[in-house]
């Protein structure tokens, strides 16, 4: 009898957690720097819309809940993750060591499955027109200087695995190609749609700054997922499964495959 009460109870307690949780707001802090097409704000309101907020939105209208969305620099957006101060976070490339922030999707073969990546990002390098530096056999030619990464990003750690001297001050990719004109870093090394978004709408930049050729950059294309806290995978397990789950049929879903037309994007 008594066991019986007690299994009563937990089981109590664990339906009241997880109908709490599937009624509620879950909160998602996001970079707060514009990454066209993932991710923009309003000029005005400061509200954030892009590719990634869509699919939050449908994500969220799958599930019967409201995400909301709190734009906070990217480092302490994965310290708040860790601590338990936010539900989640968008959209993180796959660093071994940016697992002791959170919970990335399933894993495959000691990684996260891209089957539950919510897009994909590549990187270029950036010089200014006049700049001798090429890029030829896995490595720079002509490079005597810095080069500008964005803070907090996984390819800071690539480019210094290959042994070059990087200016990770900022995360943002304005301030970098501000760096690069005024020759306080060689080249830039940043997301290619963020960069090319600035560059075409910058004359200066248009003017100066040129793309090196993709095709020699080894970098390529990375899945960029959603993470959550380590404190809601714990307490709300059913539920998160039934996030990743819900993931996937979005991305089967017709709204999602209108959401890539709308934004012109590349799978």
């Amino acid at each position: 009898m008594k066991n019986s009460i007690i299994f009563i109870i937990i089981f109590i307690i664990f339906s009241i957690n997880s109908y709490c949780l599937e009624n509620k707001k879950l909160i998602f802090a996001c970079e707060d720097k514009t990454g066209y097409p993932w991710i923009f704000f309003d000029n005005f309101s400061g509200k954030p819309s892009g590719f990634d907020i869509e699919f939050l939105s449908l994500l969220a209208k799958k599930l019967d809940i409201q995400i909301e969305i709190i734009p906070s620099p990217w480092k302490r957006t994965l310290e708040k993750m860790k601590e338990g101060k936010i539900d989640g976070t968008f959209s993180a490339s796959f660093v071994a060591d940016r697992a002791k922030y959170g919970i990335y999707p399933p894993y495959k073969d000691g990684i996260p499955s891209d089957i539950y990546s919510i897009h994909y990002s590549s990187y270029s390098i950036y010089k200014l027109k006049t700049s001798p530096v090429y890029f030829n056999k896995n490595k720079f030619i002509n490079l005597n200087g810095l080069i500008g990464a964005q803070l907090g990003f996984s390819i800071v750690s690539d480019i210094k695995k290959m042994g070059y001297l990087v200016d990770d001050s900022t995360a943002d990719p304005d301030s970098i190609l501000k760096k690069l004109i005024s020759k306080r870093v060689e080249v830039a090394l940043i997301q290619s749609e963020r960069a090319d978004y600035l560059i075409k709408n910058n004359p200066s930049y248009l003017f100066n700054i040129t793309k090196m050729d993709y095709s020699e950059f080894p970098f390529h294309k990375k899945p960029y997922y959603i993470m959550l806290s380590k404190k809601i995978c714990t307490e709300n397990p059913e539920f998160i499964d039934k996030i990743w789950k819900t993931l996937l049929e979005v991305k089967t879903s017709h709204e999602y495959f209108d959401l890539i037309k709308k934004y012109n994007i590349s799978r």
